[in-house]
């Protein structure tokens, strides 16, 4: 799999050399490769974030990994040297440089997949907040292994032997997951005692199979942390909804749209919010825009409803997420 990626070069002496232009570039290069083929494996998981960003798999690939070369000016180092210099076990050989950089482009690109999820899907961000507040409640911790984070009993220092597939994770059954008390310890006792894996739960699949086993989702409480609440999604997105609806109504009030450009956002709005409870929105806003306002023009729309729609979605989005906080 990625330990087998082909290497052609020496990846010690780049490491060894931060001062030197060319051997930065020569890591931007494999990095960008490695988070690429992870980003390809992986191609299921982020086909929505690749859709919803209008962005190409290439350019999510070298969006993760930006930050690793980001320049600390009191160091002097870019943050992948930062962290080579601070890796424990210390990297000894090539062996070793070349798990190093695996680890630390997976890791940023599984990062950067959780980011961009939880921007696009508020679901998905508020289960996401209540499996970590279940994670340290219950005394669990997180560990990344070849950049997938994994959720594991706090006595598991490093993660090891065969680790559950997404195929076969999938496959558990619904009722494993139906007692929200004790999710993560019925999870891993699954695993352990069924399966023939490592007791390792991985995170973002454990959100994706809750989001897509239950028609109610996660919010933790705010007046009490310890009071778990359940909203249903469908009220949920309506009052959302609606409450978008007023903004876009002032629209029209101010004379920035007309009526009939109302029904189209209406519209249009009413097909990202579907997707949106469903997993997330699957393609760009034009392409929403279009289903509702045949034949416009990717200029036209550029022009006059890009801005208004990207703001309305953001205030979709931001009221949903005031919803799943009452």
């Amino acid at each position: 799999m990625f330990q087998q990626m082909k290497i052609e070069v020496q990846i010690l002496p780049l490491l060894n050399n931060p001062d030197k232009e060319t051997s930065v570039n020569k890591l931007v290069e494999l990095s960008y490769k490695i988070a690429a083929q992870y980003l390809n494996f992986n191609f299921r998981r982020v086909n929505k974030i690749l859709s919803s960003e209008e962005l190409t798999l290439q350019e999510l690939a070298l969006d993760s990994i930006a930050k690793l070369f980001e320049y600390d000016s009191e160091i002097q180092l870019s943050q992948l040297f930062i962290a080579f210099r601070k890796w424990e076990p210390p990297v000894q050989n090539e062996s070793d440089a070349l798990k190093f950089l695996l680890k630390i482009v997976h890791s940023r690109v599984e990062q950067h997949i959780s980011k961009l999820l939880r921007n696009s899907d508020p679901f998905f961000s508020k289960i996401m907040d209540w499996v970590n507040y279940a994670i340290k409640k219950n005394g669990y911790k997180k560990l990344s292994y070849l950049g997938t984070v994994y959720i594991v009993r706090e006595d598991v220092t490093s993660i090891s032997g065969k680790l559950i597939t997404e195929n076969d994770f999938n496959r558990i059954p619904l009722s494993v997951f139906s007692d929200k008390k004790n999710l993560i310890k019925n999870v891993l006792g699954y695993i352990e005692e069924n399966l023939d894996y490592s007791p390792a739960v991985p995170l973002n699949q454990l959100i994706f199979r809750l989001k897509e086993s239950s028609s109610s989702v996660f919010a933790v409480s705010e007046s009490t942390i310890e009071q778990i609440e359940e909203r249903d999604v469908e009220s949920i997105v309506s009052s959302a909804l609606e409450a978008t609806f007023t903004k876009l109504s002032e629209y029209v009030t101010n004379g920035k749209i007309s009526e009939n450009e109302e029904i189209i956002f209406r519209k249009t709005l009413s097909d990202i919010v579907f997707d949106l409870r469903d997993g997330g929105m699957n393609k760009g806003l034009y392409k929403y825009f279009i289903l509702n306002c045949d034949g416009l023009s990717m200029d036209v729309f550029q022009e006059k409803y890009q801005n208004k729609l990207e703001y309305l979605v953001r205030i979709l989005k931001a009221n949903i997420a005031d919803e799943l906080r009452h």
